[in-house]
């Protein structure tokens, strides 16, 4: 946010810069312009003077009057337009002359408001810019932040700026679905550890039926046939009982794996194809592996969208890493 500001600041800077610049430009050019021509003209009238002609200001852009100078002409220097004077024939002669060029300054003018019209239009687009993107992608800056550390619990505010409301709108469902599945994972947790204290607690109760089992046979302590017999088949069935738990177990697990929430819908083949295809052109490329894809029928399908690119991805990286294996 701060380094925006400045940088308005230093827009505002270098366009005050060119405004004074270009003015002063322009003023230079045209006293110096204006200094040359009326120059100019009263060289030519000096002239005409010179060859005993009246000087003639009519056709003068610059000198409006021609004063000679009388012996009882006590205000010859004293007036209040700019003048020139010079020693023609032995007679001094005043030039006035008044430096004004209505066009030139009305080139000014309409350069300045030009100037102006920018600098001003420019202002009211980064103020814009700051108030309806800078500043409130500035509040949501910290959001990721908040999420890695599982600060999932606060609701984002809606926003509903054009730019970023739909951008605040997936954050929070990202925020919802990750507090979800952190949701979902502890009482998975929790279910584990439950039933692992349960399975740990069941399980001591036959081998310790066989660890006596064993610890009778071993020691001879049964003599007939028929009682050792039924103490293997007793070992056998606590074999069997610790079997049935570690089969729970497994399944307890594959369940919770297999656990995947499918939401059927439709959706175009097209859609799937382009997705993968934006997914690996890139990735592949970095690789300067080319990515491509043949031509195909577009139709209508059936299931859910997500899914479907998560099982296209498993296949490819599996491809990939059984391609790895072979070059191995």
């Amino acid at each position: 946010m701060k380094r925006f500001d400045r940088l308005i600041l230093i827009i505002l800077m270098v366009n005050i810069l060119i405004f004074v610049g270009v003015n002063m430009f322009f003023s230079n050019g045209k006293i110096d312009g204006q200094s040359r021509e009326y120059r100019v003209e009263i060289s030519r009238l000096a002239e005409e003077i010179k060859n005993g002609n009246k000087p003639d200001v009519s056709n003068c852009r610059y000198v409006f009057d021609v004063v000679v100078a009388e012996a009882d002409n006590s205000d010859f220097y004293n007036s209040n337009n700019d003048y020139v004077i010079k020693n023609i024939n032995g007679r001094l002669y005043r030039f006035d002359y008044r430096l004004k060029d209505n066009a030139y300054d009305n080139v000014i003018i309409i350069l300045n408001i030009i100037l102006i019209a920018v600098s001003f239009l420019m202002l009211i687009v980064l103020l814009y810019l700051r108030k309806q993107i800078i500043r409130p992608f500035n509040k949501l800056s910290d959001i990721p932040y908040e999420l890695a550390k599982g600060n999932l619990t606060v609701p984002i505010k809606e926003n509903k700026n054009r730019f970023l409301g739909k951008f605040t709108w997936g954050l929070d469902m990202l925020r919802e679905k990750l507090e979800d599945d952190r949701r979902k994972e502890l009482s998975l947790q929790k279910e584990k550890q439950t039933l692992l204290l349960s399975i740990s607690h069941d399980i001591k109760t036959p081998l310790s039926a066989i660890k006596l089992y064993s610890s009778a046979l071993s020691k001879g302590i049964y003599e007939d046939e028929e009682k050792k017999k039924e103490v293997i088949l007793g070992i056998g069935k606590k074999v069997d009982e610790i079997e049935n738990y570690v089969s729970d177990l497994t399944n307890s697990a594959s369940d919770d794996f297999l656990n995947l929430e499918v939401k059927k819908g439709d959706f175009y083949l097209s859609d799937l194809i382009k997705n993968i295809n934006d997914y690996y052109k890139d990735k592949l490329l970095l690789n300067k592996i080319e990515f491509e894809t043949e031509d195909y029928n577009d139709c209508i399908l059936e299931g859910d969208f997500d899914r479907c690119i998560e099982v296209l991805q498993n296949v490819f990286e599996n491809a990939s890493v059984m391609k790895r294996i072979a070059d191995l």
